[in-house]
């Protein structure tokens, strides 16, 4: 099964800004993941349609499953 993380952002226009993460740690939580995102806003590295990003809007992980049939 594969899990990936994803982080949803807005920039300073309110556009939506999403990067994705492959295999998270089981143990993410709340309160961990706003922190980290607060540190990628902070660190001002990301850029969305020429704005900053400034807003942490939601994470989520999704799993998948594949089951070979042949």
């Amino acid at each position: 099964m594969s899990k990936v993380l994803y982080l949803e952002f807005a920039n300073e226009g309110g556009d939506a800004f999403r990067m994705s993460l492959n295999d998270p740690k089981d143990d993410l939580n709340e309160d961990l993941v706003k922190e980290k995102m607060g540190l990628i806003i902070q660190a001002d590295v990301f850029a969305s349609k020429g704005e900053k990003i400034s807003v942490a809007k939601k994470a989520y992980v999704v799993e998948r499953q594949v089951t070979d049939i042949f």
